[in-house]
């Protein structure tokens, strides 16, 4: 197994950005053009194009960069663009008036790419690694990427660091915004104590910053510059894939994606029909049917069987138009691996019910996988440090949550402290003892609410705890060894022991099954929220109403999505939707979609047969989109707009 790279500015840490090959061609003619307008005159309005062209450049070779990564799957599209790379590269050499040194640096750099060209035409000839030794002598060599850019840096104004500007697009996005009425554990929250989406994301990435940056300083413990350089950068993925973690997931919580599963169900999938169109007429009707033994279509149904809120929150990451109509977040190849908990697709998950990417991102994985975020199987290390952050974030704080709701009493809670086993771990023991002594201690004090109160107070130790149990783990030697190099294997063959972290809980792929607290974490998701809070009354109604809009939601909008002609013209406008003036109630359903969903799926389907079974697999990816990103209240609304 080739193990994570973790040098800065790559491997697991890259701060590039996907590539657009169109889009950097555009960027090319455009500074191209600027630097045409460049002359030797020293007045302020030259000396300001100068810094603007100087932060263009960069830009635009940090994104040439990027697309060299992909070089296994994109060759045609690297060997297509680098020769107008070299022609901005001299161009830049003449207009910019650098030193001579300068020139001849731009001269090595166009030769360099210009030999990489000339290997990836005779990749038959050549091996992989013969390639990928030229690729790192352009990014990384004396006369790479790297060092020209840095011959820009003093021309340019300070600009965010990657990361910061990923935590920065995260916040301020639509997505983000809707999760203030995303249930976390109480779905249709009146008073404003619990928890939501929101809120638990936030604490999450609280939680996340203090293990990134405690763990990220193990990674090179005897070299103090690189210890706070690796503490800044895992601290910063971290951040940024705690704010995104849970923005895929739909309306109502868990409980959402069970509904979303239930209405696709194999028996409901088989009565699932659409319409056909010809040139003129509609055809006739047909069932949605998968071709039996293809791997391909077998995603695509599995995408909605055995749909997955953490698959659809890349989803959203990469694609969600979420800064203005047509543009996605564009957030670092590194921040996106980092949200990928389940290495693998929905046919691969389907046993867990969990995975970690779409048929719809699968060029994506590919391009992260080039970009070295992404190994099939392996977690991720960062993916690993957030699933730490979220499990010690909701075992605490909906423990304390449901104590203030009443769904969770004194008289229950004691019951399950008096039944601990006598061979049970000491923390679990330390937990009783410590809540015992507290409660009383309250009492005492005639502490209002002193059940509460205690609970608060043991749930912020445990925080601590947890916290600090999870980084004497993951910086253990052998376990950081395994985490962020060799690579922890996410499907727990016995073939593959070896790839899995191991203590006295036995084997496991996750940080928190192998710490000496795993018994308490247990102990509290199966005595007291699985038994106890998740059949609170109060839930358990909302959770019924959820799954009730949900599935009439579905209903509607598969429906009209599956019985309308989406043939377009040449302009890629629908040619017979909207064209009455009074038109039937699917296409006024399918218009209820917001516009960005609809644009991003003229973008996905532009290419596909209408007819096709590729093409109703987006129709319902459409309406799963815009259902998941509802909030519950929204839902609601529709859901009643619509009986």
């Amino acid at each position: 197994m080739e193990k994570w790279n973790i040098e800065k500015g790559s491997g697991i840490f890259n701060n590039k950005r996907i590539p657009d090959a169109c889009k950097l061609i555009d960027n090319i003619h455009n500074l191209k053009k600027l630097l045409d307008e460049l002359t030797l005159q020293k007045t302020k309005k030259q000396q300001e194009l100068k810094e603007q062209i100087s932060y263009k450049i960069i830009r635009t070779m940090r994104n040439y960069q990027a697309l060299l990564y992909t070089w296994k799957i994109d060759s045609n599209r690297i060997l297509e663009i680098s020769p107008y790379i070299c022609e901005l590269l001299d161009l830049a050499a003449k207009k910019m008036n650098f030193e001579q040194d300068f020139t001849d640096f731009s001269k090595k750099l166009c030769g360099d790419i210009s030999s990489f060209t000339k290997l990836l035409r005779s990749s038959k000839e050549v091996t992989s690694s013969d390639i990928n030794r030229r690729l790192n002598t352009i990014i990384k060599g004396n006369g790479g990427i790297n060092k020209y850019a840095s011959y820009f840096k003093e021309k340019t104004p300070t600009y965010t660091h990657s990361f910061l500007s990923d935590a920065s697009r995260i916040s301020f996005s639509s997505s983000f915004r809707r999760l203030q009425d995303k249930a976390q554990v109480f779905p249709l929250e009146k008073h404003d104590y619990a928890r939501t989406r929101l809120t638990h994301s936030i604490e999450v990435k609280t939680i996340a910053s203090q293990l990134g940056n405690l763990c990220g300083q193990g990674l090179c413990p005897n070299d103090n510059a690189k210890k706070k350089e690796f503490a800044f950068l895992t601290e910063k993925i971290l951040i940024c894939s705690a704010l995104l973690h849970d923005m895929g997931n739909p309306p109502f919580g868990h409980f959402g994606e069970d509904a979303i599963r239930n209405f696709f169900k194999e028996d409901n999938w088989e009565q699932l029909k659409y319409q056909a169109y010809s040139e003129d007429t509609i055809r006739k009707e047909y069932p949605i049917t998968v071709v039996s033994g293809n791997d391909k279509y077998n995603q695509m149904k599995n995408d909605f069987l055995n749909f997955d809120g953490n698959a659809q929150s890349l989803r959203v990451a990469a694609k969600g138009q979420n800064l203005k109509m047509g543009e996605s977040l564009d957030l670092t190849a590194a921040v996106l691996g980092s949200i990928i908990k389940y290495p693998c697709n929905s046919t691969e998950g389907a046993a867990k019910q969990k995975f970690g990417y779409f048929y719809s991102e699968n060029d994506l994985i590919a391009t992260l996988e080039c970009m070295e975020v992404f190994k099939p199987y392996y977690r991720n290390p960062m993916a690993m440090l957030l699933e730490a952050a979220d499990d010690i974030s909701y075992v605490t704080s909906d423990l304390i949550d449901a104590v203030k709701k009443q769904a969770l009493s004194y008289q229950e809670f004691d019951k399950e402290l008096t039944s601990i086993p006598k061979n049970a771990s000491k923390q679990l023991k330390d937990f009783a003892k410590n809540f015992r002594t507290y409660y009383k201690n309250n009492l005492d004090d005639n502490v209002p609410e002193p059940f509460e109160y205690t609970v608060s107070r043991m749930a912020t130790e445990l925080r601590e705890n947890l916290i600090r149990e999870v980084v004497l783990v993951a910086t253990e030697e052998q376990c950081l060894k395994k985490i962020f190099q060799n690579g922890i294997y996410y499907k727990c063959e016995k073939e593959f022991a070896n790839h899995l972290l191991k203590n006295s809980n036995g084997l496991s792929n996750e940080l928190l099954e192998i710490s000496a607290y795993y018994e308490l974490v247990k102990w509290i998701k199966n005595k007291l929220f699985i038994k106890h809070i998740y059949k609170n009354r109060e839930i358990i109604q909302n959770e019924l109403i959820g799954h009730k809009v949900i599935t009439g939601l579905l209903h509607e909008f598969v429906g009209a999505v599956l019985s309308l002609d989406f043939r377009t013209d040449s302009n890629g406008n629908f040619k017979n939707l909207n064209s009455a003036k009074l038109f039937k109630k699917e296409e006024k359903i399918f218009n209820m979609i917001s516009k960005n969903f609809i644009e991003q799926f003229k973008s996905e389907t532009k290419n596909l047969d209408v007819n096709s079974f590729e093409h109703i697999y987006h129709r319902l990816r459409l309406v799963v989109d815009y259902i998941s990103g509802m909030t519950d209240g929204y839902a609601v609304e529709i859901y009643q707009i619509l009986q």
